[in-house]
């Protein structure tokens, strides 16, 4: 019989404010050829930031130098995607968001043997970028140029580490038992780039309502999964191309277990005389790198392909883009370039350059969870830094290591977005609009519609506004104010009010009718 393995543990407690809201825990393991280390990171509910319960489990596989060589991780929202050492590359170690029991193993021990300072070489997966991370000793231990400060104990053993944001920190405690939880149980068995989807859920009006799945030709070899969705018992009054926000989501408005209700919204349109088509806008990218690498006149061009396929599928009728959030300022680009669109539905789209709005959600953000000023300024100097990373702008070396992990998915996309003006998108074409704001959306604000409105005034585009009163940015009815109702966008028992969708499809009606 083989001698157990022998493992190195790491576990760590997620304090925020001094409250518990999560832990980081790491094992490596050595047997046979096989060396193995294996991550796991849980998440509280927490209401200082807007938190539900959040598992994520991780397994890379380390050669005998301890570089990666492979890596496999799932979570708990149905997200699992596996990584070569081709994709990888030559690298020291693998940098998962929260994962601090794992950084502890990878570099505790380059850390005991260094003097004065350590330069490794790092892979942050989910945005799929690699970069240098640096550290320095100090005082107390060691600062990160990521911005982390690691406080040391006996031999070098981290102890404490303290966030860019001073009011998050990572505690080591007692490991204790191994999480029952792995990758294998979060994820399918077959991990794929591409979020799991759940089972969709029965939406307003199903009986009522006719849906079609099927494949669209994006164009040389890209296919997209689309479902059209029509009126059973009358034809339609319009048809309706959708464009969905800018998050990991499908066609339906899934992502793990959040459900944004896309299908409820559509569907139930449709049993009150709408056809749509919705489509799949990640469809067939498989690894982080090929998300990135998705711009915003490639999404367009699907969106123009999608159309398409909507005039092919269904019978004459006024042609709508209706478009949600992010999706509102395609629908704009794809409504300049196309002649055949007769109207466009902007719900809950920013109206100023999203660069700004973005900022009044970091606000909003650091005013829900009342951060100090030294963190708050830290909050806005990452997002300039990080803005001007993606847009391309004169960055230091320094500024680029400090956000390189705290870039997101979608990059290129992203950087697209915050190019965005949607007074120039409005200025592009002159299709009658109907604007649906939720007057409880801590996304998109108050100012945003104005600005829509002021823009189309400019320009002599008639429109139309709907407010929701006591609706946030999903279209449901709010439950409190500002960033706290985050957390209830996971609730599956709040969903898009029938008498919301039934406000939405007379107002569409009449659209069609201008």
């Amino acid at each position: 019989m083989s001698a157990a393995p022998q493992e190195a543990r790491a576990a760590f407690d997620f304090l925020v404010k001094g409250e518990r809201a999560g832990r980081s825990l790491a094992a490596i393991s050595t047997q046979a050829s096989d060396t193995v280390l294996t991550s796991w990171l849980e998440l509280f509910a927490n209401a200082t930031l807007a938190q539900r319960g959040y598992r994520r489990c991780s397994r890379t596989t380390l050669d005998p130098d301890g570089r990666p060589v492979a890596f496999v991780c799932a979570d708990s929202l149905g997200n699992a995607f596996a990584l070569t050492q081709a994709e990888i590359g030559a690298v020291d170690l693998v940098l998962e968001p929260n994962m601090v029991g794992a950084l502890a193993l990878w570099v505790e021990p380059r850390l005991a043997r260094a003097d004065e300072g350590v330069s490794l070489d790092a892979f942050a997966c989910d945005p799929a970028v690699t970069f240098p991370i640096r550290f320095r000793r100090d005082a107390r231990g060691w600062s990160c140029s990521t911005g982390d400060t690691l406080l040391c104990g006996a031999q070098g053993r981290i102890e404490t580490l303290i966030t860019r944001i001073q009011e998050m920190r990572f505690e080591r405690v007692r490991f204790g038992r191994r999480p029952a939880w792995d990758v294998e149980r979060l994820g399918a068995a077959e991990v794929r780039g591409e979020p799991q989807r759940t089972a969709p859920r029965p939406a307003v009006g199903a009986g009522a309502v006719e849906r079609r799945d099927g494949v669209l030709d994006a164009g040389g070899e890209k296919r997209l999964d689309c479902t059209l969705a029509l009126p059973r018992e009358r034809p339609p009054f319009a048809r309706a191309l959708f464009l969905g926000g800018s998050g990991m989501h499908d066609r339906h408005g899934r992502s793990g277990d959040l459900l944004i209700g896309y299908d409820v919204l559509l569907d139930g349109l449709a049993a009150h005389g709408l056809a749509s088509l919705r489509f799949d806008r990640y469809g067939g990218l498989e690894t982080p790198q090929s998300v990135d690498a998705l711009g915003f006149d490639a999404v367009v061009a699907d969106a123009c392909a999608a159309l398409d396929a909507l005039h092919g599928q269904t019978t004459q009728a006024p042609t709508l883009l209706v478009g949600h959030s992010f999706g509102g300022l395609l629908a704009l680009a794809v409504a300049a370039r196309r002649a055949d669109v007769d109207a466009i539905a902007l719900i809950a789209t920013p109206g100023r350059p999203v660069s700004e709005v973005v900022r009044q959600q970091l606000d909003g953000v650091a005013g829900h969870m009342a951060l100090s000023s030294v963190s708050r300024r830290r909050l806005a100097a990452d997002q300039d830094t990080m803005r001007r990373i993606l847009l391309g702008e004169d960055t230091t070396p320094e500024e680029r290591e400090s956000a390189a992990g705290l870039l997101l998915r979608k990059r290129r996309l992203t950087a697209d977005m915050l190019a965005l003006n949607p007074a120039e998108l409005v200025a592009a074409s002159a299709q009658p609009l109907l604007l649906v704001h939720p007057t409880s959306d801590f996304q998109v604000f108050e100012a945003d519609i104005e600005a829509l409105r002021t823009t189309a005034a400019a320009r002599g585009r008639p429109t139309t506004l709907l407010r929701l009163e006591g609706h946030n940015h999903l279209l449901r009815l709010a439950g409190g104010a500002g960033y706290g109702e985050f957390a209830r966008y996971f609730d599956r028992r709040r969903r898009i009010p029938n008498r919301t969708i039934v406000r939405i499809a007379r107002a569409l009606q009449e659209l069609a009718c201008r």
